[in-house]
């Protein structure tokens, strides 16, 4: 009878070890998904793509401009910006780049989370199924 509760013992210390670590990296994944979602709410994302074309005026000479596209439910509009980009609009494009960048990482973390949650369900049963048979 001793031998069993000894055994008993040590499979809830193992349970116990397992489930605290699991614990722990799903608060420190929480703990990175928080900070990335508060970086992303104050992100300002600019809408559709530059490009720099050129442009004939009446005596043939070529002149290059920048020129926003954008797609709206009608087609695409082209906004003129002229010779040099706005600093806004530039902080616009890269706030759209590290918002892409933090979407990739989110989705990673997340997927890491259930992977986690997942690994750690089978590891159990394996304890679990072990004191069963033993």
């Amino acid at each position: 009878m001793v031998k069993r509760e000894e055994r008993y013992k040590v499979v809830r210390e193992m349970i116990m070890k397992e489930l605290d670590e699991t614990f722990k990296r799903i608060a420190e994944i929480d703990k990175e998904i928080d900070a990335i979602l508060k970086e992303i709410r104050g992100l300002n994302p600019a809408r559709g793509s530059l490009v720099y074309k050129w442009v004939k005026n009446k005596v043939g000479r070529k002149y290059w401009y920048w020129y926003l596209h954008i797609h709206t439910t009608k087609g695409t509009r082209s906004i003129y910006i002229g010779h040099w980009v706005p600093e806004g609009l530039m902080a616009g494009f890269r706030d759209r780049a590290k918002l892409r960048y933090l979407q990739r990482k989110l989705k990673a973390l997340r997927k890491e989370r259930e992977r986690l949650i997942e690994i750690t369900k089978l590891r159990l049963k394996g304890i679990v199924e072990g004191l069963q048979y033993a």
